[in-house]
């Protein structure tokens, strides 16, 4: 295993402990947990009531809200599927969007670059960035959308 693979490991276990630090914490009315609570709502509605309500896209007592994609309550319920409901369930959906962005970042970096050294410097300090452990844990647009352009210029190139 070369140096590299190791750095980028090591990286990605310091990213998910970033991530997941307090991650159990109970949502208490910052503007992080608003916006987790509110789409765990959301998906809890999905998550009790079934597909019989899913035409109104995202709802909140039966009353459909269009401000947000649809997109960012199927994750979340697929989550709470899996994993029955809860803080840690609600923040686990951004913060596996978040690592795969650290991933895309890494090839992305290493194609465009080809230098070990800029691809390793640049990710050190994407996962110390305060955006991308602020964004990275809430559930919210933000970690989803950065995975999938990320996504998309890793695939164009």
């Amino acid at each position: 295993m070369n140096s590299k693979r190791i750095f980028f490991c090591l990286l990605l276990i310091i990213y998910a402990l970033l991530l997941t630090y307090n991650v159990n914490n109970h949502f208490n009315g910052s503007t992080i947990d608003y916006n987790s609570s509110f789409f765990g709502l959301t998906a809890l509605n999905w998550f009790f009531d079934g597909p019989d309500y899913w035409y109104l896209g995202q709802y909140i007592n039966e009353r459909p809200y269009l401000s947000h994609p649809q997109f960012i309550t199927l994750p979340l319920w697929l989550s709470y599927l899996t994993f029955g409901t809860g803080e840690w369930q609600t923040r686990l959906v951004p913060i596996i969007f978040s690592i795969g962005s650290l991933i895309i970042i890494w090839f992305l970096l290493d194609l465009v670059f080809k230098n070990d050294w800029l691809t390793i410097g640049a990710s050190f300090i994407y996962i110390f960035l305060p955006m991308s452990v602020y964004f990275g844990r809430m559930m919210s647009h933000e970690a989803m959308a950065r995975f999938f352009i990320l996504l998309i210029i890793y695939l164009f190139l």
